[in-house]
């Protein structure tokens, strides 16, 4: 894969915690060798048997009607991005739910696979968290792509989606973010926070060609249009997270995407802010914690912005604003 289609996401933490080091060396190359040859398997949804006992249980008869609609959407919607994105391993991709493949001979299958749950991922899927009042999930709480091999009790390697319940984008974000790491930790035994750097300076020219998509529900909600140009000098457009869903899916080469994707980092949930080009996936732009925002996290048990801000959007363009920060 050429440098400049890159992402960047596993190198954003380096140096900064144990866990996010860690992180990034995930998964033997063995392992991710045997993904590359296996048949692949996407875990399809189905409804968390608990929640339905209580939702019926207290009537809630359009909360079941909506909990069903946001499960086969999700289960639409990562099928349609699998089989458009997804190139690292086999063609043959399968869909079952996590009984099925319970039932399944071991070490023939790869997984992949959404789960939700506190303190990264379980020993396997454990099915996404919803509520009827939206897709956030609260406290900390975070939902996660991982990818694993089917005899193994823990996943090749995981990243935190940016939704409790994921949206289309999301997962376009996550699996060009996954096969980028496999195919880098094949070839790569270490990396770096330079080398990081180096990667998004070279592309982040391409932004002056870019309008930048800043999802509106993500803003913070002090930015003025005129703070927004003051801190973002090049063109961007604010969207709903419909629309974003659609440019992202469509790969369309005149627009990036900012996204925000919580990691943990020991006992903290660690907020990072990409900007990914639609066309590739590549990463242009980033802002995370600084160090003391990384040290006080640990007390406060969060760190990094969970919206944009006037300094993220700085943040994003600052080897090409001609600003120095």
């Amino acid at each position: 894969m050429k440098k400049s289609l890159l992402l960047l996401a596993g190198l954003a933490l380096f140096g900064f915690t144990h866990n996010a080091k860690a992180q990034f060396g995930y998964g033997k190359p063995e392992d991710i060798e045997k993904l590359k040859k296996r048949k692949l398997i996407v875990i399809v949804e189905s409804p968390d048997e608990d929640l339905m006992k209580k939702l019926t249980k207290k009537k809630k008869t359009e909360d079941i009607k909506s909990y069903q609609t946001a499960l086969d959407m999700y289960n639409s919607q990562m099928k349609e991005v699998i089989e458009k994105f997804w190139t690292f391993s086999s063609t043959d991709i399968e869909y079952k739910t996590q009984k099925e493949v319970d039932k399944l001979p071991k070490g023939q299958y790869a997984l992949i696979y959404c789960s939700s749950g506190s303190n990264g991922p379980g020993t396997k899927h454990e099915g996404l968290a919803w509520t009827p009042a939206g897709d956030k999930v609260e406290g900390d709480m975070i939902t996660v792509m991982a990818v694993a091999l089917q005899e193994n009790n823990k996943p090749i390697y995981f990243l935190g989606m940016p939704d409790g319940f994921p949206t289309k984008a999301d997962l376009v974000y996550g699996i060009t973010q996954l096969e980028w790491y496999f195919n880098y930790r094949v070839s790569h035994q270490k990396a770096t926070m330079k080398e990081g750097k180096e990667l998004i300076a070279e592309n982040q020219p391409r932004l002056k060609r870019r309008t930048l998509l800043l999802r509106q529900d993500q803003l913070d909600t002090k930015l003025k249009p005129e703070e927004i140009k003051t801190a973002y000098p090049f063109n961007y457009r604010t969207v709903t997270a419909d629309e974003m869903d659609q440019y992202v899916v469509n790969a369309d080469s005149n627009f990036a995407y900012a996204i925000i994707a919580p990691s943990y980092g020991g006992s903290q949930v660690i907020y990072v802010q990409y900007v990914m080009d639609c066309k590739d996936g590549a990463q242009l732009g980033m802002s995370m914690p600084s160090m003391g925002g990384m040290m006080l996290g640990g007390y406060t048990g969060g760190s990094g912005h969970s919206i944009i801000t006037k300094k993220t959007l700085a943040d994003y363009c600052e080897y090409i604003s001609g600003k120095k920060k």
